[in-house]
């Protein structure tokens, strides 16, 4: 029970704990008896602390929730700018094959030519 256990922690600490005790029961003894409006006081009390822990709770959740969507949005952030770098660099390569690709044709006008000419091109 409560006094083996004071016992196991040793005299100072049952002294103090005794005179907790004590200055508890003075305060109880100060308020006096409970009567029904305190019982109810002290019902509304706790129904106001459950209610607040609740409220708490929920700003909790809506600021986690909060968070998470920030990051989604700057990770859908991020998505954009890296698509369209993307889409620059396939613009760029697009118009790199366009002048490949003339370029191949040139050449190959120029060769044909070249193989058409009676003497061989010299």
């Amino acid at each position: 029970d409560e006094a083996d256990r004071l016992d196991l922690l040793g005299p100072r600490a049952r002294a103090q704990a005794e005179a907790a005790a004590a200055a508890k029961e003075a305060e109880t003894a100060k308020l006096g008896p409970k009567t029904p409006a305190m019982s109810a006081a002290e019902a509304e009390w706790e129904a106001d602390l459950a209610s607040a822990s609740v409220q708490l709770q929920a700003e909790k959740e809506t600021k986690r929730a909060h968070s998470e969507a920030q990051d989604a949005k700057d990770a859908l952030i991020h998505r954009g700018h890296k698509l369209a770098m993307l889409n620059e660099r396939v613009q760029e390569m697009n118009s790199a094959a366009g002048s490949f690709g003339s370029l191949a044709h040139q050449l190959a006008e120029r060769e044909k030519k070249k193989s058409q000419s009676w003497f061989g091109g010299f």
